[in-house]
């Protein structure tokens, strides 16, 4: 099982660390990659709360805070293809 990513360790991010996204998945089925852009952001009125700037692409942008922690994790997740769909049979002129 993937770690998911705690507290602690989102204090420790750094530039250009990668995470992967539980849930949001690329078309070919792999976790999305999001990459730290900046250093995390934690308040001492505040102790619980933390943000960390991110990037995915070219242009998309997000922010890893105590509310989406559990939405992460470390490592990449194993891929699950689905299996194709093509039908087989006799290939000729026509296409069946």
């Amino acid at each position: 099982m993937s770690s998911l990513v705690s507290f602690v360790q989102a204090r420790r991010l750094h530039y250009g660390d990668e995470l992967y996204h539980k849930y949001l998945k690329n078309a070919d089925g792999s976790a999305q990659r999001w990459r730290v852009t900046g250093m995390p952001k934690t308040w001492k009125t505040r102790p619980g709360e933390i943000r960390v700037p991110l990037k995915r692409g070219m242009s998309e942008y997000g922010v890893l805070d105590q509310y989406n922690l559990n939405d992460f994790t470390l490592r990449e997740p194993r891929v699950r293809r689905r299996a194709s769909r093509r039908k087989r049979g006799r290939v000729g002129l026509l296409g069946y």
